[in-house]
């Protein structure tokens, strides 16, 4: 059976990128949904200024 990777040929660099990157694009809709929950509460706009901080490290 043939992988995906010789398909694409592409070679392990690229997969490791791929699941950076996806590990990175899940980070951030935990960070988002934590924010929408804190807004729901009404918390005070310092909420953004945390959540841009926590985007930042």
């Amino acid at each position: 059976m043939l992988s995906i990777q010789k398909i694409l040929g592409h070679d392990q660099k690229f997969y490791d990128l791929l699941e950076a990157s996806a590990q990175q694009a899940d980070n951030s809709v935990h960070h988002l949904i934590a924010l929408l929950e804190r807004l729901e509460q009404k918390e005070s706009p310092q909420s953004l200024e945390e959540f841009v901080r926590s985007r930042r490290k």
